[in-house]
């Protein structure tokens, strides 16, 4: 099966397509194809080896009682956005369930995120615009990579297991999820440390559609769970923006007012 991990744009589409790319690729500040080979184990369906491969994922970050103690998260650090061609402090505040504020301060221009529930506002001016449509879907989506693994712990995707590839010449395993919302997501599951390295969030249909990948390195313990400390994104084979987190705190408090306009 051929996974693409890029935004493609076919030419009869050309205009309509570059639109898209360009403003989800923005959106996010935040890959070549990669052919899975099926990996089975013997007497296992692919459904049973994606349930598997899931424990393997919560274990490896710190196992089930670990994550699920963790209700919010708050990250700080320095933010290179390739795409503006600046540079600046990103800060992020998660909390669960589905609440996201992002606050981005480059040295020209600044931007902030906020993702509440089922409703999202952006923008630089205070306060925020609410947004729908793909704006608010963007959020979501970086929101729902953002959660995994705590995600998995409440069963809430569909799940299957694609197959076996290499990701910058690693193995690793790759799910597909799909939830209520019809978001389709690929993860890939380093296969010696079952961490997760990339996840790719599809949008669109067709020549229109596009898709994003963040990719996850320098993973460090933190209260006894594993979180990344390097977050890398792409747009198609273009590196978008790279996060490199300074500090990572868990259990903040945040009050309800922070993921408001």
């Amino acid at each position: 099966m051929h996974l693409k991990v890029a935004i493609t744009t076919l030419a009869s589409h050309h205009n309509r397509s570059t639109r898209a790319v360009t403003w989800l690729a923005a959106l996010f500040i935040c890959c070549s194809g990669l052919s899975a080979s099926p990996v089975h184990a013997a007497g296992e369906t692919t459904g049973q080896q994606a349930t598997t491969l899931i424990n393997d994922v919560i274990a490896a970050y710190g196992g089930k009682a670990a994550l699920a103690r963790i209700t919010s998260v708050y990250t700080v650090g320095a933010i290179e956005a390739f795409m503006r061609g600046d540079r600046g402090v990103s800060t992020r505040y998660f909390k669960r369930p589905r609440k996201l504020r992002v606050e981005l301060v480059y040295l020209k221009s600044s931007e902030t995120r906020i993702l509440n529930g089922f409703r999202g506002w952006r923008g630089s001016s205070e306060p925020p615009r609410e947004v729908h449509g793909p704006s608010y879907l963007a959020m979501a989506y970086q929101y729902k990579y953002l959660d995994l693994p705590f995600g998995f712990l409440e069963k809430g995707y569909k799940t299957s297991y694609l197959g076996r590839d290499a990701l910058h010449a690693t193995p690793v395993d790759i799910l597909q999820l799909e939830d209520n919302e019809g978001t389709l997501m690929r993860v890939y599951v380093d296969v010696g440390t079952h961490l997760i390295v990339r996840v790719v969030g599809f949008f669109g249909n067709g020549a229109a559609g596009a898709e994003l990948a963040a990719e996850f390195s320098d993973f460090r313990d933190v209260e006894g769970v594993k979180f990344p400390f390097r977050v890398t994104n792409y747009s198609g084979i273009n590196k978008i923006a790279e996060t490199v987190t300074s500090e990572i705190r868990i259990n903040t408090e945040m009050p309800d007012t922070l993921f408001q306009p």
